[in-house]
């Protein structure tokens, strides 16, 4: 890599610098010029390989001359425009658009720039429109900037996760379901709404957007020159979250928040982490955005689920067993001090990109007393598969108690531990159990799952 040569450079033109100090030969090296070419002349010799000078990169032949366009260095490519000059960043050379690093060297492949993927074929050169990867399709615009959500793309209509692959077969989206073919385009009698739509060209034609679609369609233009460069403690849901339905969009006053809460995926329960100040207040909640950006809902928490030291813990299995497929949920953390130096927090997304049905057949269950603890046993006539699965106790509609348990698999039995007398002793009018499974990053600022849950039923 570049980044290990140029300390190597580095070090070389410092000890020349000595040299010359103490030489009388080459004491300055200057810019010369002719019909071949330019060279950077020391006096004594010329340049060759890396230079650094004024704070710019050059790169010279073994004869001498500055290099211009395309240089191959063992095997890594770099641009230097008309001057020598390296270049950093989005660059247009013959109408294709390129990506080097800071360090000048081309990159392949998917691209993170300031949020927005692209990809870059083995060439370096931006794809537009229609790619497959690995099996999968995405969807480019004419920008090159991968897209996600509802898309209409020359009369048709897509649906694009959050990682932007292509969604086929059922997908519910906004609460109802439509079916996608194999090809990808819905083939439902009625078609979701699209929040972007493309004309030939993969060029963006979307009309009245919300501000959310606006800020994405700024992030994605480039001017002609240059693209900008512990769950037994866990209690209720009902005693410590509080729902508040909403259709509005989101907040962009809370987008200020710097600190990121920390996404936690493991075996027992998924979580947000951050890291409070001493004696501190904060409010603490998740918004629920639907596949178009807008808020559907808004939990609250009276309290972190776990505090330890400065680290404090929200969990979110059981609202994730309650979401819709598409939808997605963030965490907010506001310090309540007001003061300029407070600390909020805003996480990382996770969506929830597959819902079905959890078909196991329930065949009974039967809670047991443990020295005043109770647990309650769940069997099914199959096995259950492997991740973590959500039982809720309805105590009416709205309200339920919760209890998570992870299952490695090859087993009928799931034992809810420590449930609480409440659903025992003041009952629970019904239940329902979510699966919880394929939890995975999909990039550094979001992540992804697939939920299966049953119809409520009677406990038998």
């Amino acid at each position: 890599m570049k980044s290990a040569r140029l300390k190597k450079i580095t070090a070389a033109v410092m000890a020349l610098s000595i040299i010359a100090s103490v030489s009388p030969v080459g004491a300055s090296a200057a810019w010369k010029q002719d019909s071949n070419g330019w060279w950077n002349d020391k006096g004594s010799a010329y340049s060759i390989g890396w230079e650094n000078i004024n704070s710019h990169w050059y790169y010279f032949g073994q004869d001498g001359y500055m290099k211009t366009g395309w240089v191959n260095d063992n095997g890594t490519w770099y641009y230097a425009d008309g001057s020598g000059a390296i270049k950093t960043g989005w660059i247009s050379v013959n109408g294709n658009w390129y990506y080097t690093s800071q360090s000048g060297a081309m990159q392949t492949g998917w691209i993170n720039d300031n949020g927005t993927w692209y990809c870059t074929d083995n060439s370096g050169a931006m794809k537009t429109g229609w790619l497959s990867d690995n099996g999968k399709w995405y969807y480019t615009s004419s920008t090159g900037a991968m897209q996600t959500g509802v898309v209409k793309v020359n009369g048709k209509v897509y649906s694009l996760a959050l990682n932007g692959e292509m969604q086929k077969g059922n997908v519910i989206i906004e609460g109802k379901t439509y079916t996608f073919s194999e090809s990808g385009e819905c083939i439902s009698s009625e078609v979701p709404k699209a929040t972007k739509e493309f004309a030939p060209g993969n060029v963006d034609i979307t009309t009245n957007q919300n501000s959310n679609n606006n800020t994405a369609n700024n992030n994605e233009q480039k001017n002609d020159s240059e693209k900008s460069n512990d769950d037994s403690d866990k209690k209720s849901s009902k005693s410590k979250k509080h729902h508040s339905s909403s259709s509005s969009s989101s907040n962009d006053s809370d987008k200020s928040h710097v600190s990121i809460s920390k996404l936690n995926i493991d075996k027992q329960d998924i979580s947000f982490n951050y890291e409070i100040k001493d004696k501190a207040q904060y409010d603490v909640k998740c918004e629920m955005y639907d596949f178009n950006n807008k808020i559907v809902d808004t939990v609250k928490w009276e309290r972190p689920d776990k505090v330890n030291g400065l680290k404090a813990t929200i969990f979110i299995t059981d609202i994730l067993g309650e979401m819709n497929q598409n939808d997605y949920i963030v965490s907010k953390i506001i310090s309540k001090s007001g003061d300029n130096d407070s600390t909020s927090f805003e996480s990382e997304k996770m969506q929830v990109v597959n819902k079905s049905k959890l078909n196991n057949e329930i065949s009974s269950v039967t809670t047991k007393n443990e020295d005043n603890k109770y647990n309650c046993i769940v069997q099914s006539k199959e096995n259950f598969a492997e991740g973590i699965y959500v039982l809720y106790g309805f105590e009416s509609e709205n309200s339920a108690y919760v209890k998570t348990v992870y299952c490695s698999g090859n087993t009928n039995t799931l034992e809810f531990k420590n449930v609480g007398s409440k659903w025992i002793n003041e009952g629970t009018s019904k239940i329902k159990l979510a699966r919880i499974y394929d939890t995975k990053k999909v990039n550094d600022n979001s992540a992804s799952c697939k939920i299966q849950v049953t119809d409520k039923f009677n406990m038998k």
